[in-house]
């Protein structure tokens, strides 16, 4: 029974079988059906992306096997040198110094003339043992809870004396200074002691006790002039004042001139006291003035004193004290200087 070719299925003859022209033509005819035609096979040829390349062939070839890239995975994976670089805060620990840490067993320990330490699971604190006296023979020595010094400089004299010395108040220039203690209160106001020492506060409440003011004050004024009526309003060029003030006793100075009169009403008076006057009216004072219309026959007599205000008293010549009368403020002009002085009482 005939066969056929493994490759182009071709029958082929057994010995036994009867070979026709028939079955020789169609052989041929096989064959040339499965035979490629040379434009196939030129076109084969020359498709360039059918076929492998030498270069592309020996590219292939260097590609890496498989032992070889988990040779290399496992190279890697064992580096511990940090190859990609990755830094602390990328594995969030960016606040992390870079420090070793003391390990739990890690102790510490207090030398002589200290105290203190231990583990350093918790904080210790080291104390400074309490210093021991130190004498012209004292060394530069430690026990387990105290110390000394050497002192390099000791004394050996003092005020000529050496040794033990003892001194006495001749020894520190004092010689003349008694060795009395501060008066008491009752002992500075009874005044019979001679042996102790006064401090301010007990020589002021000696003076306090027996009865002399202590209520002393001084400073400034601004005197200005006014009327009885209507103070009105002046331009000064000079304005001063000043007080002394001694318990209930005031005494006033001062020196006024004008630059402008105003247009005050009434009788002429100087204002702006520092202490407003008390029940004893009629105290009077000095004065003195210069270019002012005193009206004819009339000269400054002085000044006296009620609440706030001094008055300038007036006396006409040839009269007596009885018809001095309160100066008009007429008499104030636009260059009038007015001088003077007066002690009063407050209540």
């Amino acid at each position: 029974m005939a066969t056929t070719t493994p490759r182009l299925g071709l029958p082929r003859p057994e010995a036994s079988d009867n070979v026709t022209l028939e079955n020789e033509q169609a052989l041929i005819d096989a064959i040339d059906s499965a035979a490629a035609a040379q434009a196939d096979l030129d076109a084969h040829v020359g498709n360039a992306s059918a076929h492998v390349t030498a270069s592309e062939r020996a590219a292939w070839n260097a590609k890496e096997t498989p032992a070889g890239a988990q040779e290399k995975v496992d190279t890697h994976a064992n580096r511990t040198d940090n190859p990609h670089s990755v830094t602390k805060s990328q594995v969030g620990l960016g606040n992390v110094d870079n420090v070793q840490q003391a390990p739990a067993s890690r102790t510490i320990t207090a030398g002589n003339g200290l105290s203190g330490g231990g583990d350093l699971t918790a904080n210790r604190t080291i104390s400074l043992g309490t210093p021991g006296t130190l004498s012209t023979s004292s060394t530069n020595s430690t026990t387990a809870a105290s110390h000394t010094h050497a002192v390099n400089f000791p004394v050996t004299s003092v005020a000529g004396k050496t040794g033990a010395v003892s001194l006495v108040k001749d020894d520190v220039g004092l010689g003349n200074v008694q060795n009395y203690s501060i008066a008491t209160q009752a002992a500075a106001e009874a005044g019979t002691s001679n042996n102790v020492y006064m401090t301010p506060l007990r020589t002021r409440q000696a003076i306090a006790s027996a009865g002399t003011p202590l209520d002393y004050e001084e400073g400034v004024w601004t005197p200005r002039f006014a009327g009885s009526i209507s103070d009105g309003s002046h331009a000064y060029s000079l304005q001063v004042g000043r007080y002394i003030k001694i318990g209930r006793m005031v005494h006033c100075q001062f020196q006024l001139t004008l630059s402008n009169k105003g247009d005050s009403v009434g009788a002429s008076f100087v204002r702006g006291l520092p202490f407003s006057s008390g029940s004893n009216f009629g105290i009077v004072g000095t004065v003195r003035i210069v270019n002012a219309d005193l009206g004819s026959g009339y000269y400054a007599v002085g000044l006296t004193v009620n609440s706030h205000a001094v008055t300038i008293l007036l006396r006409k010549r040839g009269q007596t004290e009885d018809i001095t009368i309160e100066a008009s403020g007429n008499l104030i002009t636009n260059s009038t200087s007015i001088t003077g002085s007066i002690t009063y009482f407050v209540n």
